[in-house]
């Protein structure tokens, strides 16, 4: 500020005695600012910048432009970790971007998605981490008036306090979100006409499918059976391949991957082992066409206005999509593959990951 204060009075022509009696104050007290010995109260702050004609922003040399900038370049930086699924780096950005801006909501946001994230992957000091994210969850609904960045809290608090045991609480937070018939996409689409509401109209329905069918995917608890599981599961691959019948999935080959991985294990479960092999080899193919897949613009019928950009998806590991069915495949704690694991079928699906595997780290 001592810089901007001097500047200010230099190109105004008015000396140190003259903006001390404007405020009140003595001359020696407006030395001390401009030799950054201190500060003024900051019930002078408005009087000051009003005798300057700048906002109180300006007075201290604050730019919201280059706040901005700076945030975005956070969330540019962000976004590149969860492309590559390094979540600790990504926490640790945030950290850092927190302590410049600790009371940006955005930043506030992106480091409570963070402390989330890696709470939800790493067991390790979860539960501080959660209580951090219910802070801050906590100041956004008391900061900020961004509905999406309240969403977004909301959603972590439920999520937090789900996790740390007080369903109460978390179901609290769930009943302050909207309902799916009041969504702000949803109300948007009743206004957007031609080409940008047909896109966005198409994006609902990727975004709302997206949902449903983790929902039914993953949305179980321990009771339910394998059967039930396979059905839940299945009626979400379905749920996918209506949406996609050109087979353009784009990232929801992972998704795909995932699904048939979890009936496969399921079928093993219930004994029916050619069946588990076939889920697992489709599970293989979808793997590998998600780690293969590059940029596209869709081309089935209710998805074509929109395009996938590899860049722009998230996962919360580092590892490839083939890693990671390998790792569900040969974990020794999955009992469900080992009437399996001898079967030379199963034996060719693990040999192939594991060449791919191989040649990923060369």
């Amino acid at each position: 500020m001592k810089d901007t204060l001097r500047r200010l009075r230099f190109e105004k022509g008015v000396t140190q005695e003259t903006l001390a009696n404007h405020l009140g104050i003595s001359q020696q007290s407006v030395g001390k600012w401009e030799r950054g010995e201190g500060y003024p109260d900051i019930t002078l702050l408005p009087k000051i910048a009003l005798f300057f004609g700048v906002t109180i922003d300006e007075l201290l040399n604050f730019s919201r432009t280059a706040v901005d900038e700076a945030v975005a370049k956070y969330e540019a930086e962000s976004q590149r970790y969860y492309n590559i699924g390094d979540i600790e780096s990504d926490l640790a950005l945030w950290e850092r971007a927190y302590a410049e801006f600790p009371n940006d909501c955005r930043v506030i946001s992106g480091l409570m998605y963070a402390l989330l994230t890696v709470a939800t992957t790493n067991p390790e000091g979860s539960d501080e981490r959660r209580k951090r994210v219910i802070s801050l969850g906590e100041r956004i609904l008391d900061e900020s008036k961004d509905e999406t960045l309240r969403g977004g809290a909301i959603q972590a608090l439920c999520f937090a306090y789900n996790r740390m045991g007080d369903a109460e609480k978390a179901l609290y937070y769930a009943d302050m979100g909207g309902g799916i018939y009041s969504t702000s996409q949803l109300l948007r689409l009743s206004v957007l006409t031609g080409e940008q509401g047909t896109a966005e109209t198409q994006r609902y329905i990727m975004d709302m499918i997206d949902c449903v069918s983790n929902t039914a995917a993953y949305t179980v608890h321990s009771k339910n059976s394998p059967k039930e599981i396979i059905t839940s599961t299945e009626f979400a691959v379905n749920l996918l391949k209506l949406l996609f019948p050109d087979g353009d999935y784009g990232f929801y080959l992972c998704r795909m991957a995932s699904f048939y991985e979890r009936i496969a294990e399921n079928k093993a479960l219930l004994s029916l082992y050619d069946e588990a092999l076939e889920a697992l080899a489709a599970a293989m193919r979808y793997a590998k066409a998600y780690d293969s897949q590059g940029d596209m613009r869709y081309t089935s019928p209710m998805v074509d206005r929109l395009e996938y950009k590899k860049a722009e998806t998230s996962k919360n590991m580092t590892t490839t999509t083939c890693e990671d069915l390998l790792e569900c495949m040969t974990q020794k704690t999955n009992k469900a593959y080992d009437a399996i694991r001898g079967d030379e079928r199963y034996l060719a699906i693990v040999s192939e990951l594991e060449g791919i595997a191989a040649a990923g780290k060369m």
